[in-house]
């Protein structure tokens, strides 16, 4: 694998190529690290530069010749169209994302952004398998992260690897990380995604390294002066995906929710104009029991332009259960556990058991039901979500059991009785 870590010196990128970075061990999904740095220099582009750059290694499939505005903007013709071999994308992760899409993770603090948006990068790469996504053409992903501790970024990497079914000598070679904290320099600015200078230079770096996909972790942390609220500001961002999609680069942008718990990505609606796919996870409404550490969330389709399957998913991160065949003291000198990212088992049991209750006739309110489910009305609320998202509820049903128990002198309902067919 190549590891590039970019930090920015004056107007220069400098590169670090990083030859035999992660070695797989064969008998467990560890990793070890050995370095043998090589350098490098990948500078910031100007307009002028970028666009000779992009003359002299332009060897795309010929196109016929199109006219040109007084602008200076290609167009074309309808039979120019007719005669262009137009074709769907490729998958980047089936049944979720193709090649040139660009798409939004976004969250609360600590609800688990980084857990999934690394588990999609890795599969990206390494090929494997992830809830309902799969993707059998390992990629090249560029990760660009702004802000969390390299050693934790590798841990975690070390633990999902075995559970994502990656390939790991894919993995080696296609992933590449940029990592903030492991810049040799404190000076200068980093990655500032909104300034065209960067913007082309790791654009420019894409296509020199062919990659595939590009990550971004986080918004907030990879650009400089962004006002997040300011939409001419969301526009200058909003290009940098624009001349990915141009490119035929996917991008992947991880981003923070806005404070109420209902809210959208933080800042202005700009800044979702040109994605195609947005997911936003949800803190899940399972109890935790004593001394369970897994993470929990619900992943939800706010806008899915891929008219992909886009049911919320309940998601749990868990570790994977030691072979049987592991001896105890085998189990004990391990350094981690491998996790892997799961639909959590017990989120249907919290369907089932909300759909049981309201069939009871007893309660009228979603506050009384929140009271006999032993949780919170925000979390009931989004119980009764789910389940009618899961098909396990009907909403206007769930309204009609609330109004059967207002109303006592109608029968209450049993488990046959005006249940709508699901």
């Amino acid at each position: 694998m190549n590891m590039v870590l970019i930090m920015t010196s004056k107007n220069t990128l400098v590169a670090i190529d990083v030859s035999n970075v992660i070695t797989h061990k064969p008998s467990s999904s560890a990793f070890s690290v050995a370095s043998s740095p090589k350098r490098r220099r990948i500078k910031t582009v100007t307009p002028d530069a970028y666009r000779t750059f992009q003359e002299q290694r332009n060897n795309r499939k010929q196109q016929p010749d199109p006219e040109h505005s007084e602008a200076g903007f290609s167009v074309y013709t309808f039979g120019d169209l007719c005669n262009m071999d137009f074709r769907q994308p490729p998958w980047l992760l089936t049944r979720l994302m193709r090649v040139n899409e660009v798409a939004m993770v976004y969250a609360g603090t600590g609800v688990g952004k980084t857990w999934l948006t690394l588990s999609l990068a890795m599969v990206a790469a390494g090929g494997g398998r992830l809830l309902d996504w799969s993707n059998d053409t390992p990629r090249r992903v560029l990760y660009l992260d702004g802000e969390m501790d390299s050693s934790e970024m590798s841990i975690r990497m070390k633990q999902l690897v075995k559970g994502l079914d990656c390939d790991p000598e894919a993995l080696k070679k296609n992933f590449v990380l940029c990592p903030r904290q492991m810049q040799k320099t404190i000076t200068g600015n980093f990655i500032e995604i909104e300034t065209e200078g960067s913007q082309l230079g790791i654009l420019k770096y894409a296509q020199e390294e062919k990659f595939d996909v590009i990550v971004i972790d986080n918004l907030t942390t990879l650009s400089g002066q962004l006002d997040e609220n300011a939409s001419k500001d969301m526009k200058l961002f909003n290009t940098f995906l624009l001349r990915a999609k141009q490119l035929g680069i996917a991008i992947l942008v991880v981003h923070h929710q806005g404070k109420g718990k209902d809210s959208g990505p933080r800042g202005s609606t700009a800044m979702t104009a040109t994605l195609n796919l947005i997911l936003k996870l949800e803190p899940s409404t399972q109890e935790r029991a004593a001394g369970d550490k897994d993470a929990k969330f619900t992943v939800v389709f706010e806008k899915n332009r891929g008219n992909v399957d886009s049911r919320p998913l309940p998601v749990c991160v868990t570790a994977i259960p030691k072979d049987e065949f592991t001896s105890k003291e085998q189990q004990q000198t391990e350094e981690i556990d491998d996790l892997t990212l799961m639909v959590d088992p017990d989120a249907d049991s919290n369907a089932e058991r909300a759909k049981r209750l309201l069939q009871s006739g007893k309660y009228k309110t979603q506050k009384e039901l929140a009271d006999a489910f032993g949780v919170k009305q925000p979390a009931i609320s989004k119980i009764l979500q789910n389940a009618v998202a899961q098909g396990v509820l009907d909403r206007d049903y769930v309204e009609k059991c609330f109004s059967r128990a207002r109303n006592a002198s109608e029968p209450l309902i049993t488990v046959d009785d005006d249940e709508p067919d699901f």
